[in-house]
């Protein structure tokens, strides 16, 4: 199984932070971002779109199959068996370019060889969705889901943008045919984000390539050095005296120790721990998450004026947890920094420290 968290973060900083630490929290997979607030390294797993707006976070240290190209508005990834895509369209294009953007799609998923599922922010209202109504961005994708076979996987009438009163279902998750049944618990988070859009869970169970693929965790094949592995396959051992079991070992250990030269240790799959989450930052979610509640039931009873104190405590709550995150951010790289001037000074011999 396969867990993933989907997400619009509306380029916000302190929403990314607590996307990660969240995913972290739940032992995620993959998060799939759309509107992200920075790019990151694709060393540590982070593969964004060419317009810096889509992107898939794979955590954890899984081995990958394939990375898809850099192209703007979606980025995919192969791992155990299926292509995840992460898509985004800003509402701000005209319908024209958000058809160029639809062609490179569908163009994208043809291709592919496995099952698929396609994620993110399309900004389009169709029925076929939740949404009331359909508009043209809707129908174009509508339409284009059917011609590739994708089912929609959104699930109940639980909206996943909400503005003040608008509420809207934005934030999609298409399946192919032979992936729709994998997909499974699709469901919409009730906890804070610090974005307009909600979280989207659900997990993905092994497809039938992924139970015929074996899996191998004992080295990082895409960092393959093939200069360092020629070299160290070159020192080749004689097994020609020895017994069929001892030269079998032999053959092994000479194989093991290529690899190890070759190519760094994949580890296990222990995700990265999250230095600055702390008890009061999660104290302050929960009190802005009850706020929230309120506020949104008020808001059902009467209208915009008669909920106005619910309003303004749920975005006092949002905007402490916010400053709060940042803070901690900040309060932990200071003793990064620390650490590593007073390893720095200790490292040299005599050296004395000034204030």
């Amino acid at each position: 199984m396969t867990s993933i968290l989907q997400i619009n973060i509306g380029v916000c900083r302190a929403a990314q932070d607590l996307a990660m630490a969240t995913a972290n929290a739940k032992a995620i997979d993959l998060l799939v971002i759309s509107e992200q607030y920075r790019d990151k390294d694709e060393n540590d797993g982070w593969y964004a779109d060419a317009s810096g707006r889509a992107a898939v976070a794979v955590l954890g240290r899984h081995q990958l199959d394939t990375i898809g190209p850099r192209l703007p508005g979606f980025r995919w990834i192969e791992m155990n068996g299926f292509r995840l895509y992460s898509c985004h369209c800003s509402p701000n294009v005209p319908f024209t370019e958000f058809e160029t953007f639809l062609r490179r799609l569908e163009s994208s998923v043809r291709e592919a060889l496995c099952p698929v599922i396609v994620a993110g922010d399309f900004n389009s209202k169709s029925q076929e969705w939740g949404s009331p109504r359909e508009d043209a961005r809707g129908k174009a994708l509508a339409d284009l889901t059917a011609s590739l076979g994708l089912t929609t996987c959104n699930r109940g009438n639980a909206p996943i943008f909400v503005r003040g009163a608008s509420e809207s279902h934005l934030d999609l998750t298409f399946a192919s045919n032979s992936a729709a049944s994998q997909v499974r618990d699709w469901n919409v988070l009730d906890e804070e984000s610090l974005s307009l859009h909600k979280y989207i869970g659900y997990t993905i169970g092994a497809t039938r390539k992924q139970h015929l693929k074996p899996t191998h965790n004992g080295w990082a094949f895409r960092k393959l050095d093939r200069v360092k592995l020629k070299e160290s396959l070159t020192q080749v051992v004689d097994v020609t005296n020895q017994e069929p079991k001892e030269a079998c070992n032999t053959t092994i250990r000479w194989l093991t120790k290529a690899c190890d030269a070759s190519m760094p240790k994949s580890g296990d799959n222990k995700r990265r721990p999250v230095p600055w989450w702390n008890p009061d930052i999660a104290e302050q979610r929960k009190k802005c998450l009850r706020s929230r509640r309120a506020y949104t039931r008020k808001r059902k009873k009467t209208d915009t004026a008669g909920c106005a104190v619910e309003l303004e405590t749920f975005r006092h709550e949002r905007k402490t947890l916010s400053a709060m995150i940042l803070a901690a951010k900040e309060e932990n790289w200071r003793r990064k920094i620390g650490k590593a001037f007073a390893s720095l000074w200790t490292a040299i011999p005599g050296a004395t420290r000034t204030k």
